[in-house]
């Protein structure tokens, strides 16, 4: 063992040079360069190490040249050689490939005013738009629909419910049929609100009359929406409808709740009165309101919120 360059340790084994140093092994030279150690001490040592710099510099050189080399085969030799896209002019330049997009050609990944002679969007080319299916919420989704991808609810994911019951009201028994869509869609569902008459008294004078019909939040003074009607039931079998729309500010693109529907209505019934020491048959006018609540929630979402 020998200390050849300040207190770093090395021996010479089989030909080779091994330092220790702080306790590890360090790679060191054969034994060509063992000589030149032992008689120049620490130059010597110094030599060594550009000497070994040197050869990992030629290593790398050597490495970058190959791969160059193996990385310069010619793609092509003439145009037929390369692949075929559709939207691009190919052609075989220098031994490379080269693609030239189209212009106005759906699927040359270029986002442009006209797609094959279309309107470029999501619809008439998915290809450089992308696909119009992005989620808006629980219901709300972007769709395809007349070749515009627009926000709303897809025709095949809309139900509609329709209800009906018989309610007995002061002075007739009266069926009400409702129908509506869910979701319901703000600016394009209604719910049709439809009368018959079941039966009615006999000592009133027809017809009645329904002269209003409001939305209200179950639970809630809050106003949903309101219609003002005329609509007539003078006998029996007798029906009239309308149709009703929410017109509140909606404070979400979606919104659940649960709604109650506000009917006023009147009638005349004579009635016998003392006028001037006589008694006459006067037309009395009443006016009554009846209420009831939607057995599920509504589901309202409006897709210009989006």
């Amino acid at each position: 063992m020998a200390r050849l360059w300040n207190n770093d340790l090395w021996h010479i084994y089989n030909g080779s040079i091994i330092k220790y140093c702080k306790g590890n092994v360090v790679v060191v030279w054969r034994s060509d360069s063992i000589n030149y150690f032992l008689n120049h001490n620490g130059q010597g040592i110094r030599n060594y190490k550009m000497t070994f710099a040197k050869n990992v510099f030629l290593f790398l050189l050597i490495f970058t040249l190959i791969f160059t080399i193996s990385c310069s085969k010619k793609e092509c030799e003439k145009t037929l050689d390369c692949d075929q896209k559709r939207c691009f002019t190919v052609s075989c330049d220098e031994g490379v490939c080269n693609y030239e997009p189209k212009e106005n050609c759906c699927g040359n990944d270029i986002k442009e005013e006209l797609e094959d002679g279309k309107p470029g969007n999501e619809c008439t080319c998915p290809q450089d738009y992308g696909r119009c299916d992005k989620s808006e919420g629980d219901y709300l989704e972007r769709y395809c629909k007349d070749e515009e991808c627009v926000p709303g609810v897809d025709e095949e994911n809309i139900k509609r419910v329709k209800l009906s019951n018989d309610k007995a009201l002061s002075p007739c028994e009266i069926n009400i049929y409702k129908e509506y869509d869910e979701p319901f869609i703000v600016g394009k569902s209604n719910i049709l609100i439809k009368f018959t008459i079941i039966d009615i008294d006999n000592d009133i004078k027809p017809p009645i009359i329904i002269t209003k019909l409001r939305l209200f939040e179950s639970g809630e003074d809050y106003l949903l929406g309101e219609k003002d009607v005329n609509l007539k039931l003078a006998g029996i079998g007798d029906e009239a409808s309308t149709e009703l729309n929410f017109s509140y500010d909606m404070d979400k693109s979606e919104e659940e709740k649960k709604i109650k529907l506000v009917m006023n209505y009147q009638y005349n019934q004579p009635e016998r009165e003392k006028v001037d020491d006589e008694y006459v048959m006067i037309d009395k006018i009443y006016r009554k309101d009846y209420s009831e609540t939607f057995p599920d929630k509504f589901i309202i979402v409006n897709p210009s919120m989006i």
